[in-house]
């Protein structure tokens, strides 16, 4: 007989990756973040024990929101280049994403989510 899989349970990672930008942009952006997704359900070995989360890369967010319309689009194209020499995927360790702080629906404004899966944000400050 064999074990039912278990349902992904899909949540993001938002990563301050401010230190990697070139100065201009961090100027510009004041803080830059990573975002990834994973699954919370489904851990992967990387040649240890230790079990990780295999965590896919969405794109950059940026910190600030005071930009002209203009100026706002330049950076934008600006980080959507630079994303392209990020690596698809990162693995952290379980036990160091699980540590961290986890905002869920309850912590969200709006109406109810009925949506199968919750996408819920975790903080990782590097």
């Amino acid at each position: 007989m064999s074990k039912p899989q278990d349902q992904p349970r899909f949540n993001s990672l938002r990563l301050d990756k401010t230190k990697v930008w070139a100065e201009e942009v961090v100027r510009r952006a004041e803080q830059i973040f990573g975002l990834y997704v994973f699954d919370q359900n489904r851990r992967v070995h990387c040649c240890e024990f230790t079990p990780s989360y295999e965590c896919f890369f969405v794109g950059s967010a940026i910190g600030n929101t005071d930009l002209d319309e203009t100026d706002a689009e330049r950076l934008d194209a600006e980080i959507r280049e630079g994303d392209l020499g990020t690596e698809p995927i990162r693995y952290f360790h379980c036990h160091e994403i699980d540590a961290l702080h986890k905002i869920g629906d309850h912590d969200l404004k709006g109406p109810k989510n009925n949506n199968r899966y919750t996408l819920v944000v975790l903080w990782l400050i590097e």
